[in-house]
């Protein structure tokens, strides 16, 4: 929880992405965690900047990555995250620093909270240092503390990448020991204990002076490699860390002029082939889009021959989003949800949108996202060199497809309009641009689905026909005809007339395949739409305090969020609880009810869950640990638990191992009891399963029956509290309730063995 929200907190900070790393037994544990009663919203960029990470043009490229450099660097020095990067755990005793300090990560470090405590009960001088921060890697931290600490000892998830990483940071010495493990099973930790002890035998004096003399010597070298200045080159500094880069990529374009008289549009020429569709369809969609100036308008170009849109609509009355390969409709839905009164446009090519972005497009419909998207399809991926797409003809030429597209061996092509007849798309029209009454009517499909978008009627889609000149040859049977009349075709862009009715899916009426209606005028319902939420105040999405007070009410509903102060810890000492039992007994729920009842005196709990792959009938268990202290290793140890709950047979004769001396073990015995002369541990047996079966009438409230029974056995359950759960969090809560009260007189009327 700390980690999303302070991802989000240095991605806005520093304009970068921001990344979790984690692992499937932290992604599985359960625990306590603070949320704040509120939330600060952060101060909103400027809208009208360009977002893009593409920049083409090598002078500008090279500038663009000195500034992201220096935007590192400068995190580098952050000294927020410095204080963030590295989490000290024991490091030293009465002023004395650890002889070995772990490193760790991940469930790692949950591990080595474990490791060190019982190193140090061996006698063993260790402490831990937990790493939370991969980049930057906290390199000068790790030789500060290679300096105080004799020898470092990493504990990782994996082969020895983080021992290579620490060892490249603080050079040669000191000594880094090492315990790994490539996922899977975790080490115990009386495995790293003694291995650490072993690893204290190679701290001799000789060695220490060694690493006196080393550390000395190479303090010497860094000073001296910090006289010698690097060369970046004329670019390092060129833009400045706060500016945007788009305005420097664009001056490269717009020395050369096309005046036009679309007031929204630039005088950049088009850098499309000639011959191109998209030459006639952007200007359109300027066209278009110029009608529209009550409305804020973002559009979308993702990877493809639509990349420059930004080169040719004026940033003060158009914004353009750019998105990775596929991603557009995606992108422009989330945005469309936090800003609802503008107009989103997506505009992709076939290849980004049939083939990379198809699953996104797909999910678009689904959900009916009011969104708009423009899509050309010329059946090839024309900006990467003319390679076959999802919509590429049978029979046609392409860079992969030399011979022709076999459908034996490349597939049919895809027609989107098999998948559009589903309630999310509002709107659906096909279009071509060979002549004046086709350009109109692709204008007027483009002002209905801007329409449908507003008013909210989900997906609308324009999908043209159009060609690639530059890539699509023409086939030897219209060159022939064509030199009959006396005409060269073996240009690439007289072959595109015929490809512009060849990439139309099959049938005579595929061009007019439709959704939704058109309106008569509608720039005039568009304009409708404006007013009326001008006057009743336009919808803008939910603020974002709100939308966090309304998550913490769920979360309240859901899972009894609880105030830090409602509930003081009582003194309890540590209790372990191994739950198991197979997939559809409840064990998970029955975890999840402990938890709920003893958090009341318990400041810390963690929940381990693990399944065996098939769920269902295969085993599953639960892994609990209660404390009063802050940190602990959720993992628990063989022969070191308090309580096992075995459901079934099978958990007493594999996990018994885990229980130690004196501990207790509560067994529903459905399966047959247990011999009480030979237990060396204490021993309640239960007919939980039965009583739910006879009693009840519901074999699967046998988990409530072992909850009572529970309430009654474990100091600090409160009985009316443990109602409360069952009402709140199982299904059926009465006949539950019932269970509950029956597991409650089953102890009453047992004793303990042993």
């Amino acid at each position: 929880y700390d980690f999303g929200r302070l991802a989000f907190e240095y991605a806005y900070r520093y304009q970068v992405p921001g990344f979790i790393l984690t692992d499937g037994y932290i992604g599985q544990l359960r625990e306590k965690y603070r949320m704040p009663e509120s939330i600060r919203p952060r101060p909103q960029a400027d809208s009208r900047r360009l977002r893009s990470s593409i920049y083409v043009r090598e002078s500008v490229l090279t500038a663009h990555n000195w500034k992201l450099f220096r935007r590192f660097e400068r995190m580098r020095r952050d000294a927020s995250l410095q204080q963030l990067a590295i989490h000290e755990y024991e490091t030293e005793a009465k002023g004395v620093p650890a002889d070995i300090l772990i490193l760790s990560y991940g469930i790692f470090s949950r591990v080595g909270f474990g490791v060190v405590e019982r190193a140090r009960r061996e006698g063993l001088s260790v402490g831990q240092a937990s790493l939370k921060l991969l980049s930057p890697f906290p390199e000068e931290q790790l030789r500060m503390l290679a300096r105080r600490h004799k020898a470092l000892y990493v504990l990782e998830g994996s082969c020895g990448q983080l021992h290579e990483k620490v060892r490249e940071a603080v050079g040669q010495v000191p000594l880094v020991g090492l315990t790994a493990y490539p996922g899977g099973d975790l080490p115990c930790e009386a495995e790293v204990v003694e291995n650490l002890r072993r690893f204290c035998e190679q701290l001799s004096p000789e060695y220490l002076g060694w690493k006196t003399e080393a550390l000395a010597l190479e303090d010497k070298v860094r000073r001296l490699q910090g006289r010698i200045a690097p060369n970046r080159g004329a670019a390092y500094e060129q833009i400045p860390l706060d500016e945007a880069t788009y305005p420097y990529e664009i001056q490269g374009n717009r020395k050369a002029r096309h005046p036009r008289s679309n007031p929204i549009m630039t005088d950049v020429p088009f850098s499309y082939c000639a011959g191109c569709g998209e030459t006639t369809a952007v200007a359109s969609i300027g066209k278009v889009l110029a009608r529209l100036p009550q409305f804020d308008k973002v559009l979308y170009s993702p990877v493809g021959c639509s990349i420059f849109l930004y080169d040719y609509f004026k940033e003060e009355f158009v914004r353009n989003v750019q998105v990775p390969h596929g991603r557009s409709s995606a992108a422009a839905s989330a945005s469309k949800r936090v800003e609802p009164d503008k107009l989103h446009i997506s505009v992709q090519g076939d290849g980004d949108a049939l083939d990379i972005g198809f699953s996104e497009l797909i999910h678009t419909m689904e959900r009916g996202e009011n969104i708009t998207i423009v899509l050309f399809n010329n059946g090839t991926y024309g900006m990467t060199g003319g390679q076959v797409s999802s919509s590429t003809p049978l029979g046609e030429y392409s860079a992969t497809t030399q011979q022709g597209r076999d459908p034996k061996r490349h597939g049919s092509p895809l027609d989107l309009a098999q998948f559009i007849a589903q309630p999310g798309v509002g709107y659906f029209r096909r279009a071509l641009l060979g002549s004046q009454e086709e350009i109109q009517a692709f204008e007027n499909a483009l002002a209905n689905a801007l329409y449908h978008q507003m008013a909210g009627h989900g997906v609308s889609i324009v999908e043209v026909f159009t060609a690639c000149p530059g890539r699509q040859k023409p086939s030897q049977a219209f060159v022939e005809a064509m030199a009959q009349k006396g005409v060269k075709a073996k240009g690439k862009v007289s072959a595109s007339l015929q490809y512009s009715a060849r990439v139309l899916p099959p049938g005579a009426d595929a061009l007019n395949v439709q959704r939704g209606t058109d309106v008569d005028d509608p720039y005039g319902e568009l304009e409708k739409i404006h007013r009326e939420g001008e006057t009743a105040g336009r919808e803008r999405g939910i603020p974002v305090e709100e939308r966090y007070t309304r998550g913490l009410e769920i979360l309240s509903r859901r899972y009894g969020l609880q105030r830090a102060t409602e509930h003081p810890p009582a003194s309890l000492p540590d209790l372990r609880v191994y739950l198991g039992g197979l997939g559809g007994q409840g064990v998970q729920s029955l975890a999840e009810a402990l938890v709920k009842a003893l958090s009341a005196v318990y400041a810390n709990f963690t929940n381990s869950p693990w399944y065996e792959p098939e769920v269902t009938k295969a085993l599953t268990t639960s892994s609990l640990t209660f404390t009063n202290r802050e940190q602990v290793n959720p993992i628990l140890q063989p022969g070191e638990v308090d309580l096992v709950v075995a459901m079934k047979k099978r958990i007493v004769e594999e996990r018994l191992q885990m229980i130690r001396p004196e501990g207790l073990l509560v067994y529903d015995c459905e399966e047959g009891k247990l011999p009480e002369e030979e237990a060396a541990y204490r021993l309640v047996q239960v007919a939980a399963s039965s009583t739910a079966r006879k009693t009840i009438g519901d074999l699967r409230c046998a988990n409530a029956v072992l909850f009572g029974v529970l309430a009654q056995l474990l100091e600090g359950v409160d009985l009316e509290v443990a109602r409360e759960i069952v009402r709140q969090s199982f299904p059926a809560p009465q006949i539950n309730l019932q269970a509950l009260e029956a597991g409650i007189a089953l102890m009453e009327s047992t004793t303990p063995v042993g």
